[in-house]
């Protein structure tokens, strides 16, 4: 049950500065433009959603807060981009997260050979002095071996 401060669309409307079906949108623009315009602004880091990032017990993953936060704005990117279950480099290692509840699930050994299955996505969260944002490689492929400007390359 959602009430009116908890309604996804009213907020998604609040965010755009769209009103209510049947009222004046703001410009000529309809709310599907609106909405994409969110989505955009979403999958590129523009927009944060601010959720934080836990990790569930028993995970053997230690992360800094700094860490957490920069693994919260690349999972609101990943999940703009419709990964469910994500595979996330950051620092030089790779940590698996559900992205819908941003829970950390464990951490994935790269350095052997192997397969690294059931993830949508692979994300290259960036250092935390670096300009750029996460990028995300296409769905298949296991980011081994791949350093951020290849992602980048591949996700444009």
């Amino acid at each position: 049950m959602s009430g009116p401060g908890t309604d996804p669309v009213r907020m998604l409307r609040a965010l755009a500065g769209v009103r209510a079906p049947g009222g004046p949108t703001r410009g000529n623009q309809s709310e599907g433009d609106a909405f994409a315009r969110i989505l955009e602004r979403a999958r590129t880091g523009e927009l944060r959603s601010g959720a934080p990032v836990r990790i569930v017990s028993g995970a053997g993953v230690t992360l800094t807060s700094e860490q957490l936060e920069r693994l919260s704005a690349a999972a609101d990117r990943a999940e703009a981009h419709g990964a469910g279950r994500a595979a996330f480099l950051i620092d030089g290692r790779c940590v698996v997260m559900d992205v819908g509840v941003r829970r950390v699930l464990g951490a994935m050994d790269l350095s052997g050979e192997g397969v690294l299955g059931e993830i949508d996505a692979v994300v290259a969260v960036p250092a935390p002095a670096a300009d750029g944002e996460a990028v995300l490689a296409p769905p298949g492929l296991s980011g081994r071996g791949m350093n951020e400007a290849l992602l980048r390359v591949l996700a444009g």
